[in-house]
């Protein structure tokens, strides 16, 4: 295997025998299981208690939500590799579920392609991943120091990592230009310059199912842009569960609103979208998303720099799904390998 032709990056020339990788998300963990086959030591650093970034689940009263990352779809031929042997494993399902288009009331057939969900929930296939690697969670990078060729992590509360040829940033752009600005500036100004957009989502649980004959929607004219039945997807708790994702222009403009006032203006907006108005909520709660899909991209799969012994890599720099964050952790850790063979 190789890395992609037209990626203008010098290789590092020789084989690294440590590798850290910053960010358990769908980007890092690609990265990382595509690299321990082949070097000694690769070690997964993760700010959050648990790995998977947005393929986030919340959990109460007997409710459960994909808070964040839907579902996704597949079309590259190395991302169908994948999910056949995750299909097999168990982790990964078909969502049979309903899409349509809705507007104000009206509602139309959006399409049939695939959709595949984790299972038992989104988390799932991130917790799969990382059993193939070492993950350690609730670990926050907040410096990296050359040291010996290479590159040392420091925490939050200034502890040593560990020493590492190679270090991966698979974080968000905003939080990879800060650890990388002091090493090297030229790929903190690229990663720099992608903006983000911001999500509010409400997570909703009723004690009885919604008449409502779809399952998922994308909605036009709206606060909204997208309602889930989370209910209806595969292994999931059989309860009424709806997620409702903002728009990011609504979002923009509410950043600091509380979450109360969120879950009952998007109520409102959900009771308008769909034409009902749906029984109050048993369970009621909001996330906000400051980080919650690329505007733009790279261009590229990743972004390397030798001499700094940097990498980094995201859905930010391909493709905004899911999808684009395993081709992007893949092909920078395939591109390690080549470029060292």
């Amino acid at each position: 295997m190789t890395g992609p032709a037209d990626t203008p990056f010098e290789p590092l020339g020789t084989a690294p025998e440590s590798v850290a990788i910053v960010g358990a998300g769908m980007a890092g963990l690609a990265c990382a299981t595509s690299l321990a086959l082949d070097i000694p030591t690769v070690r997964v650093f993760e700010r959050a208690m648990h790995a998977g970034g947005r393929m986030a689940s919340y959990r109460a009263r007997g409710f459960e939500f994909d808070a964040g990352t839907q579902y996704f779809t597949a079309h590259d031929e190395l991302f169908c590799e994948a999910l056949e042997g995750w299909l097999m494993e168990g982790v990964v399902q078909p969502w049979q579920g309903w899409v349509v288009e809705v507007d104000r009331g009206n509602f139309m057939s959006r399409d049939h392609m695939p959709r595949y969900v984790g299972t038992p929930n989104m988390g799932a296939l991130a917790r799969h991943l990382g059993e193939l690697c070492e993950v350690r969670v609730g670990t926050e990078v907040m410096r990296l120091v050359p040291a010996e060729g290479g590159l040392r992590l420091i925490d939050r509360i200034g502890e040593d990592l560990g020493r590492y040829d190679l270090v991966v940033l698979a974080l968000p752009p905003a939080a990879a230009a800060r650890l990388v600005e002091p090493l090297s500036p030229t790929l903190a100004a690229r990663v720099g310059g992608v903006q983000m957009t911001l999500c509010w989502t409400a997570l909703l649980g009723f004690d009885q199912p919604l008449e409502l004959p779809y399952d998922a929607a994308y909605v036009a004219r709206s606060p909204l842009n997208w309602i889930a039945r989370n209910s209806s997807k595969p292994r999931r708790a059989e309860r009424e569960a709806w997620v409702l994702h903002a728009t990011p222009e609504w979002t923009e403009t509410r950043q600091d609103m509380e979450p109360e006032a969120v879950i009952q203006a998007l109520l409102k907006a959900f009771e308008d979208a769909t034409g009902q108005r749906p029984p109050k909520p048993r369970v009621r709660a909001a996330r906000f998303w400051n980080e919650a899909m690329p505007l733009g991209g790279q261009d590229t799969p990743f972004l390397f720099d030798a001499g700094s012994r940097l990498g980094l890599c995201g859905d930010w720099c391909i493709s905004p799904r899911l999808e684009g964050a395993f081709r992007s952790g893949w092909s920078l850790a395939n591109f390690v390998l080549d470029g060292c063979g």
